[in-house]
């Protein structure tokens, strides 16, 4: 009878993974190496949408119970979404094939570790909760929220979320939408949490009320163009910019494959540095400027990002041959970027950076250029308009 199982759910997995190809066929090549080179550098590689992502699980899941026998579904949180978010969700999938609603209904079962804890050590998860949120109201009478939130988050998650309904309320502006979380624990306690998520149902912008992104990430999202981009106030400004994060972004070729270009110079009695990336960002293709300085005669590759009496005008934008992917308007910035979610990846040597900065004076804008005519690698060029430096890559 166990044989018999194990057959048929060989068979089942069989067929499923066949069902599989055709997603991985939506591109059309052309036979030998170079049509198919020539098929990526003009469309790209087809991202897997989330339902035929979920397919894969599903012959991964029955693999593994050929293997150990295993059958039971782990455990899942009861999460609902309101009629604006499962709108909102649907228009992101249409475009780019990410079903974001699919993906918060089948989430793994997060409380597994929890429940380890509880059980090994006898944990009445509703005295912890109680204890680690006194000890949060100390951090916040201190005036430190970060600790304050560190001690919210473990009793919350310790807690053993049950369900979890997530939806939106109206704010004074008609066209402002703020989420907010519903959560229910497992011993009954009810809480209400803002997570730090605006939508402006109008220009489809989600961002937070401080400025620091969606959920205080530091990237804000607009629907309606499908792009993802940082913030002036980003947490990571905090944090510089050194060679090691190129050479760590690089190692997860799944993740990230982009190429860079850095250029240096001396203004001001700084050493300076501007950047440019452009490639892949997880299932989007994008591109960034920003712009760095630190001490003269500093040794290895820190930089301290640009302060706000450094920062400068600049825009951004990527193509993939004549196809705009993103277009980052001419503002004040330190970081400019835009990552754009669409239904495939793109080489990056397929793609186009152009990027405008303003310098503030002839002495910048001589030691900038001057730094782009030394790149050895020779691929970027520039024209020049007053004070404007144009770039293209």
């Amino acid at each position: 009878m166990k044989l018999s199982k194990k057959i048929l759910a060989l068979i089942m997995a069989s067929m499923m993974m066949l069902s599989i190809f055709p997603a991985f066929a939506s591109a059309e090549f052309t036979p030998g190496i170079n049509g198919y080179m020539d098929s990526i550098m003009s469309g790209g590689i087809p991202i897997l949408s989330t339902e035929d992502f979920g397919k894969i699980l599903n012959v991964l899941k029955t693999f593994k119970y050929l293997i150990t026998g295993e059958e039971a579904e782990p455990e899942r949180i009861d999460i609902t979404v309101d009629d604006f978010l499962s709108e909102l969700s649907m228009e992101i999938c249409k475009e780019s094939g990410l079903d974001l609603e699919l993906i918060v209904k089948n989430l793994p079962d997060i409380n597994a570790p929890a429940r380890y804890f509880i059980d090994k050590y006898e944990i009445d998860i509703t005295e912890f909760r109680k204890a680690r949120y006194a000890k949060r109201d100390e951090y916040l009478a201190n005036d430190n929220p970060i600790m304050a939130s560190v001690c919210h988050a473990i009793g919350a998650y310790m807690s053993l979320i049950k369900s979890c309904d997530v939806y939106t309320l109206k704010t004074d502006d008609p066209d402002i939408y703020e989420v907010e979380f519903r959560i229910t624990y497992q011993d009954g306690t009810k809480e209400t949490h803002k997570p730090g998520l605006i939508i402006n149902k109008e220009t489809g912008l989600c961002t937070n009320k401080e400025g620091t992104g969606m959920f205080g990430s530091g990237y804000n999202f607009s629907v309606k163009e499908m792009i993802v981009y940082t913030t002036v106030d980003c947490w990571m400004r905090n944090f510089g910019f050194c060679l090691f994060y190129d050479i760590a972004a690089n190692t997860m070729p799944i993740s990230y494959s982009y190429i860079t270009r850095r250029f240096k110079f001396e203004y001001d009695g700084l050493e300076w540095m501007i950047q440019i990336w452009k490639g892949n960002y997880f299932i989007s293709n994008g591109g960034e400027v920003g712009i760095y300085s630190r001490e003269p005669e500093k040794s290895g590759t820190f930089y301290n990002c640009a302060t706000d009496d450094q920062m400068l005008d600049m825009s951004m934008q990527i193509y993939h041959k004549d196809k705009l992917l993103v277009n980052r308007e001419l503002q004040k910035h330190w970081w400019i970027s835009g990552f754009h979610i669409g239904t495939a990846r793109y080489l990056p040597s397929s793609l186009t950076l152009k990027t405008s900065i303003v310098m503030p004076d002839e002495e910048m804008l001589n030691a900038f250029t001057e730094s782009i005519d030394n790149n050895v690698m020779g691929d970027v060029s520039y024209t020049v308009d007053g004070l404007t430096v144009s770039i293209t890559w």
